[in-house]
């Protein structure tokens, strides 16, 4: 949560003394920007440890066994509860949750009776899946149980990493359809992030530690986007620079760092716009 500003950092300020950092020959200025969206990384890795070493490694069920409904969908609607075990669509015999999945993903806006086991009872509900503007796949609002499964020291370590990796991966390919797609991507700010973090501190150390660390991956992740400014830009700039043997000028990186002024401007505007509206204030 903390910056460290070097002197001579920027073009306005440096000086051309021996120890600022615009001084620096390319690959040391490589080294010293790297090791900002690392430490994100790390710190990302460490919280996600502790997180699985003491709570456990939660897993989504591979049973058909609602483990959440969602408010104002399909199967809350019917009166399908969390515990409810599925054992048939229509007369088809359902054995895992992926098959489950499928069946209703693949049947939108059609009716459906699903038959459940409610602690030994069974329930015979009909449902019609919502169709997902998006996707065009049926959804009827569940989720699976999860499962809470305790791991060692090394493998703790070793699933904090592959999650860091995963929502890094999983965080530029959403953001890649989106630009392809050129569509409007769901971005949180300054307000939705202090939200977020006062439900989940009111939940539990576990929570607020979990979102904590999908916070610095994603600072990290930000902060290795070639934008002038931040630590990615100054990478960029440093591995041009090596490639091209020459040093870019004063007047070059004073250039770029404005458009990354405005660039980052931009995404906060954007930010803050998209938590406004999901407060339900309108403009």
């Amino acid at each position: 949560g903390g910056m460290v500003k070097m002197p001579g950092e920027d073009a306005d300020s440096a000086s051309g003394a021996p120890d600022e950092f615009l001084s620096q020959p390319w690959y040391r200025r490589l080294i010293i920007a790297i090791f900002g969206p690392l430490m994100n990384y790390l710190l990302a890795i460490l919280l996600f440890t502790v997180v699985i070493f003491n709570w456990g490694l939660s897993k989504p069920s591979a049973l058909p066994v609602i483990g959440e409904t969602i408010a104002d969908y399909p199967a809350q609607q019917a009166g399908l509860a969390p515990g409810d075990k599925i054992l048939k669509i229509n007369s088809s015999a359902i054995a895992s949750w992926e098959e489950m999945s499928g069946f209703i993903r693949n049947h939108p806006e059609e009716k459906l009776t699903i038959t459940v086991d409610r602690q030994g009872t069974p329930l015979t509900v009909t449902i019609v899946p919502k169709k997902d503007p998006a996707s065009g796949v049926g959804l009827i609002g569940i989720a699976p149980q999860i499962l809470t499964e305790k791991v060692g020291f090394g493998q703790s370590v070793n699933y904090g990493t592959r999650m860091v990796a995963f929502q890094s991966y999983y965080t530029l390919k959403y953001l890649g359809e989106k630009l392809v797609k050129w569509e409007k991507p769901e971005l949180a700010g300054p307000i939705g992030v202090v939200q977020i973090l006062a439900k989940a501190a009111k939940t539990g150390w576990e929570n607020l530690l979990y979102l904590l660390a999908v916070i610095s991956t994603a600072l990290g992740l930000f902060n290795l986007l070639p934008i002038p400014l931040v630590d990615g830009g100054h990478i960029f700039i440093a591995l041009l620079e090596g490639i091209l043997k020459r040093p870019f000028s004063r007047k070059a990186i004073q250039t770029a760092n404005l458009v990354g002024f405005g660039i980052i401007i931009l995404i906060f505007v954007f930010a803050t716009y998209s938590d406004l509206a999901r407060l339900g204030l309108k403009f």
